[in-house]
C-alpha cells in the first residue's frame, strides 16, 4: 500500500530509518467517474475527520439482494480493467474491508472505457471511499458488492471523511490481558541468561509498541494486538514441544524465541484506515530488523552471556527456516529448528480457522444450504470444511 498516500509523514524517514506512524487519508473527495467533492478538511490525530459521517453499512452484516452504503477501506485492487466480451465498455474488481471483514467489488463501467479507466485511476489500495447504493449479490457461495455508476444514484467516492475505527478490524483478545501474560511468561523463565535478555528487550517502552503491533498485513493476525498473540501462542507450544523432548531442548530458550522472533515487526507496520507496511519494512524487512533490535538490546546488557545473545539473534535470523523464505541463515540448533516449525503452525493454523469462520459467514449470508463440503479458501489458498 504504497507510502505517498499516506496521512502523516508520507515520504521522510526518520532517525531510525522508520516512517513515522500515518493515520488516515487527507486527499480530497473524488468520485470515482472522475468529478470531484469538497472534504470538510483533514482527518485529527485520531483518524476521524472533522464532521466525519456515519459508517453506514457493515460489511459482517450484508445479505444477498441487500443495500450498500457507507465508507469503506479499499484493501487490494486486483487487476487492471478489462473489456466486456458482448458490449462496449469495461469493468474492474476491487477490495473493501471494515472493522467486521472484508468483500470483493465489481466495477461495471458504462460504454465510455475512458471514464471506466478514470475511476480505476482514482483511488489505490489504502485510501477510503464511499459507495452510495450498490447492491450484494451471491457468487459461488460468497457475496460481492455490484456497483454500476449506469445505474441511477449508484456511485463510488473515495474520502477523508471516515473514522478510523470503523475500518480497522479489531484483535480477538484483549491487550491488557495479553500483556498481564506476556509478563508471567517471561517471570517464569528459570535461566537467569534468558530472563534477563527478555527483560532487557521488553522495556515499558517496547511492550508498548509490541503489543500494539500486528503480526501481518493480513494472513495472520493481521490486527493491532496480533503480534503479542502470535507470539503467546507460540510460547505456549514452546513449553509442550520442550517437555516432550526433554533435555534435548531448552525450553527456556524456546520460549525466549517465540517471544522475541518477529519483534522487527514492531517496526514493519503502521495501521491507518488499513495495515500497511513502513518504508523500513519494505526496505530492510522484519528479520534483519529484529535482529539489531536484540542485539542492540542485549549489547550492554548485564547477566546475558554472550553465548544466549548470540542464540537468540540466530533464531530471530533463522525462523523463516530457508534463504529462499527470507532468513538470511537456516536453523542450526534444536530450538532455533522448533521455532521456526512452531511459528510456520500457529500461522497457518490461525489463518485456516480465520478463512473457514470467513467462508462459513458468506456462504450462510449467500443463502446456501450449510452443508458439510470442501470448498476452495479465500483466494485459493487451500481448502475449508464447512459443516
Amino acid at each position: 500500500m504504497p507510502a505517498a498516500r499516506r496521512g502523516a509523514d508520507p515520504t521522510a524517514l526518520g532517525p531510525d530509518g522508520f516512517n513515522s506512524a500515518g493515520t488516515a487519508r487527507t486527499a480530497l473527495s473524488a468520485t470515482l467517474d472522475g468529478s470531484t467533492g469538497g472534504a470538510a478538511g483533514g482527518p485529527d490525530a485520531g483518524g476521524r475527520a472533522g464532521g466525519a459521517p456515519g459508517k453506514g453499512t457493515y460489511i459482517g452484516e450484508m445479505k444477498a439482494g441487500g443495500g450498500v452504503s457507507g465508507y469503506f477501506a479499499v484493501v487490494s485492487k486486483r487487476k487492471e480493467p478489462a473489456k466486456y466480451r458482448s458490449k462496449q465498455g469495461m469493468y474492474f474488481f476491487f477490495e473493501i474491508g471494515d472493522k467486521t471483514g472484508t468483500i470483493d467489488v465489481k466495477y461495471w463501467g458504462g460504454d465510455s472505457e475512458d471514464e471506466t479507466m478514470r475511476a480505476y485511476r482514482s483511488f489505490e489500495a489504502g485510501d477510503v471511499v464511499t459507495i452510495s447504493n450498490g447492491i450484494v449479490k451471491p457468487y459461488n457461495d460468497k457475496l460481492e458488492v455490484h456497483v454500476s455508476p449506469r445505474d441511477r444514484n449508484v456511485s463510488v467516492a473515495k474520502t477523508a471523511e471516515y473514522d478510523k475505527a470503523e475500518l480497522v478490524q479489531p484483535g480477538e483478545r484483549d491487550v491488557g490481558e495479553m500483556v498481564g501474560r506476556l509478563r508471567e511468561v517471561i517471570r517464569s523463565v528459570r535461566s537467569p541468561g534468558v530472563r534477563a535478555a527478555l527483560e532487557a528487550v521488553f522495556d515499558d517502552r517496547m511492550i508498548a509498541e509490541f503489543s500494539a503491533a500486528p503480526a501481518a498485513v493480513r494472513y495472520h493476525h493481521g490486527y493491532e494486538g496480533g503480534l503479542i498473540e502470535h507470539s503467546l501462542s507460540m510460547a505456549a507450544v514452546a513449553r509442550a514441544v520442550a517437555e516432550q523432548h526433554g533435555e534435548g531442548i531448552d525450553g527456556d530458550l524456546l520460549v525466549a524465541g517465540c517471544l522475541l522472533h518477529d519483534i522487527g515487526k514492531t517496526k514493519g507496520y503502521r495501521i491507518g484506515a488499513t495495515i500497511e507496511r513502513t518504508d523500513g519494512e519494505i526496505m530492510f524487512g522484519h528479520i534483519p530488523v529484529g535482529a539489531w533490535i536484540v542485539r542492540d538490546a542485549l549489547a550492554s546488557a548485564e547477566g546475558v552471556p554472550d553465548t544466549v545473545r548470540d542464540k537468540l539473534v540466530h533464531m530471530v535470523l533463522s525462523h523463516h527456516g530457508a534463504l529462499e523464505k527470507g532468513s538470511p541463515v537456516e536453523p542450526l540448533f534444536p530450538e532455533a529448528v522448533a521455532l521456526h516449525k512452531i511459528d510456520d503452525c500457529d500461522a497457518q493454523v490461525k489463518h485456516a480457522v480465520a478463512e473457514k469462520r470467513a467462508a462459513a459467514a458468506s456462504a450462510a449470508a449467500a443463502g446456501g444450504s450449510g452443508q458439510a463440503r470442501l470448498v476452495r479458501g479465500d483466494r485459493g489458498r487451500g481448502y475449508v470444511y464447512l459443516g
